[in-house]
């Protein structure tokens, strides 16, 4: 082969407002690509290969597609290829009725601590026990592994035995903690949380169905899994000589909702970024992902 040949492997273009029913966008550009196809193929060039269609396009019913019979169709006789490009919506990453999510995120309770009033956790102790103080679970991942640390500061929850807590303070690089409710509370189910639980960070899947029940797309942040090049630390309460301050957003007896769906697509549209961005951005040599 001379390697100063070019060779024409194919054609493909992205919708990229393929998503909204409502553009006609998405159609000027189909026509635009049929055009340019028509005149490559007129040019006596044959087209091996084509791929319009993302997730949103090929799911997106409003939109005119092409008839792959005449787009495929060649003047040699041999037909283009045709692909399409599903990315997120295999893992149920998009907007739409004909798709579930099936995406879930874990950590484990590694530590579950009592704190007094006053003392801290947290990077720049953000958070801070009331005056009945706060019970604390502290989970085996961080901003180090994906999770974003915009989700601080009760912004986000997790799911422990079928109840919702939230974030307590800042996440830190590779732990987060979390709160779980008061001390003198003696009935509430935050009492049987115990190290070695499961918590959901995100995902249809609740903690019982567990890290390993084989269904696709699951994610395990955990000591026994991430690569350990440092140990995780057994817990991170306690107090410095900094000035303190109380977290507005995790308030004496916030803990506790009930219900084990903490959705993706909710957290995403608190982040103003898209479920895709959220998963993509998970540390694969710290978090395992799992399939069936």
């Amino acid at each position: 082969t001379n390697p100063s040949v070019l060779e024409f492997y194919g054609m493909q273009t992205h919708m990229a407002d393929a998503s909204n029913a409502l553009s006609k966008f998405t159609d000027q550009q189909v026509q635009k690509f049929k055009s340019l196809l028509k005149r490559v193929r007129g040019a006596g060039i044959s087209v091996p290969m084509l791929s319009v269609d993302n997730s949103a396009a090929l799911l997106t019913p409003s939109l005119q597609h092409f008839d792959p019979h005449d787009l495929l169709k060649q003047p040699d006789g041999v037909d283009s290829r045709g692909f399409v490009r599903v990315g997120g919506a295999i893992f149920g990453q998009r907007p739409f009725a004909q798709i579930k999510p099936i995406s879930t995120l874990y950590a484990s309770v590694r530590h579950v601590a009592t704190l007094g009033a006053g003392e801290s956790v947290g990077y720049d102790r953000v958070y801070e026990a009331p005056a009945t103080g706060a019970i604390i679970a502290t989970l085996t991942i961080g901003f180090a592994d994906g999770y974003p640390r915009e989700l601080g500061r009760g912004v986000g929850k997790v799911c422990i035995r079928g109840n919702q807590y939230p974030v307590a303070g800042n996440v830190c690089m590779d732990m987060l903690m979390v709160y779980l409710g008061c001390p003198t509370d003696r009935t509430g189910a935050h009492n049987q949380i115990k190290v070695g639980d499961t918590a959901v960070l995100w995902g249809p899947m609740s903690e019982t169905d567990g890290p390993h029940s084989g269904t696709d797309g699951v994610y395990m942040a955990d000591d026994r899994v991430v690569t350990m090049d440092r140990p995780k630390l057994p817990g991170a309460t306690g107090k410095d000589d900094t000035a303190t301050r109380t977290d507005p957003n995790v308030q004496d007896g916030d803990n506790g909702q009930s219900g084990a769906a903490m959705k993706l697509s909710s957290i995403a549209s608190t982040l103003k970024t898209t479920q895709s961005a959220l998963t993509c951005g998970l540390n694969k040599t710290r978090v395992l992902r799992q399939y069936a």
